[in-house]
């Protein structure tokens, strides 16, 4: 463990900031305002969250978000292709019932109509679920973004990504900077 931090303060991980130009910086970021997060929280969920920095909780809503939705569409994708089946193999049942074919013909097709009823309703119950969640936190991403956790007025939350030169026999590295 010493000798950890004896190597992060030889390569200049723990030097202060202030002994570099500004022009070393070649990448930047600014965490929003207020009212940027509340536009990127409406347009996705977490998108708001991780602009004000709140990288684990951004994430999670993201994902979640992502996943409910995936789920959703693609439960409804296979429910209207199931719903098809179900209408053609009911026409089929209804013609065999009305006496155009042997009875246990018509009871076999009776079977799969019912279990294609049963695979209905759950790709529903699916697509509702899902569809549900999806709302739910979207929801619950802009409570958190207005009322939970907002992010603070004026905020100067900021880091720069800096190239730092070799000096004699110190090697380039590069340096994360910032004011937190």
């Amino acid at each position: 463990m010493r000798n950890l931090i004896l190597t992060l303060a030889l390569s200049g991980l723990l030097l202060p900031c202030s002994a570099f130009a500004e022009e070393d910086i070649f990448a930047t970021r600014k965490t929003a305002n207020r009212r940027e997060a509340v536009i990127l929280s409406a347009l996705f969920p977490g998108l708001g969250q991780l602009s004000s920095g709140r990288k684990v909780t951004g994430t999670i809503l993201l994902v979640a978000e992502i996943g409910s939705l995936a789920t959703a569409l693609t439960a409804n994708e296979n429910y209207s292709t199931r719903l098809d089946n179900f209408a053609r193999l009911k026409s089929e049942y209804e013609q065999m019932a009305a006496g155009n074919s042997r009875h246990d013909l018509a009871e076999q097709r009776w079977q799969e109509v019912s279990a294609e009823a049963d695979d209905l309703d759950n790709l529903h119950n699916i697509r509702r679920t899902y569809t549900a969640a999806a709302v739910g936190i979207y929801v619950y991403n802009l409570v958190d973004i207005l009322l939970l956790n907002p992010p603070e007025a004026g905020s100067d939350k900021s880091w720069g990504l800096r190239a730092v030169p070799a000096l004699g026999e110190d090697p380039a590295r590069l340096m994360v900077t910032g004011s937190f």
